[in-house]
């Protein structure tokens, strides 16, 4: 083992240079925020577009069966006395946000408005969106399953001749408290070793 150079480092070390951002590059927190944002993005514009869809589909059938937003919240919800002690429909102004595609019901109050216009529920529910296919010349985007095969621990075992150490060496991005853990625990294990193994970046021959 001579002609080797090796740099042990504390838990507290490896702390601060996890800490550190890296200076060639954006850091992990970075991409995962820029990751969840375009998605927050899409589902955004998702979002705005089943609104949109929806409310056309609606204002079209009530108007093709000749019904106002009174006479199909009075259809769903019955009536109810208002401050003058007049008879009115109950969520008139519900359905008047539905229309102008400010507000989505869920799939129990989606369906009583089908019933109540009198037409089949799959006219009022926006089609899924479709799966965007890649350019030409674009590399597809792996799924989610390769995405986790890629993600697969790179887990190397190799005893050290003539002695009852391995050297144990995985590339993994795991969260920081379970990686300080791990440190800890080889750190504890060496102290209470004997015999003094190879520390990391020792070339053993």
């Amino acid at each position: 083992m001579s002609g080797t150079h090796t740099v042990a480092l504390t838990v507290d070390e490896r702390v601060d240079r996890v800490d550190a951002p890296a200076q060639d590059g954006p850091t992990q927190r970075a991409l995962w925020e820029a990751e969840h944002a375009q998605k927050r993005a899409r589902r955004r514009v998702q979002k705005r577009a089943a609104q949109k869809h929806f409310s056309e589909k609606l204002c079209a059938a009530m108007t093709q069966a000749g019904l106002s937003a009174s006479r199909v919240a009075r259809r769903i919800w019955g009536e109810e006395k208002n401050h003058r002690g007049v008879a009115a429909a109950k969520n008139r102004d519900r359905v008047g946000l539905y229309k102008k595609g400010l507000s989505y019901p869920q799939p129990e109050t989606m369906k009583k408005l089908a019933d109540a216009i009198g037409i089949p529920v799959e006219e009022l529910v926006p089609p899924r969106p479709r799966e965007r296919q890649p350019r030409a010349g674009v590399a597809r985007k792996p799924a989610a399953a390769e995405r986790s095969a890629e993600r697969l621990p790179l887990l190397t075992i190799n005893q050290l001749p003539g002695q009852q150490h391995a050297r144990l060496q995985m590339d993994q991005i795991v969260p920081l408290k379970l990686a300080l853990d791990i440190a800890r625990q080889i750190d504890t294990l060496t102290a209470s070793t004997s015999a003094t193994p190879p520390q990391l970046g020792t070339v053993v021959k």
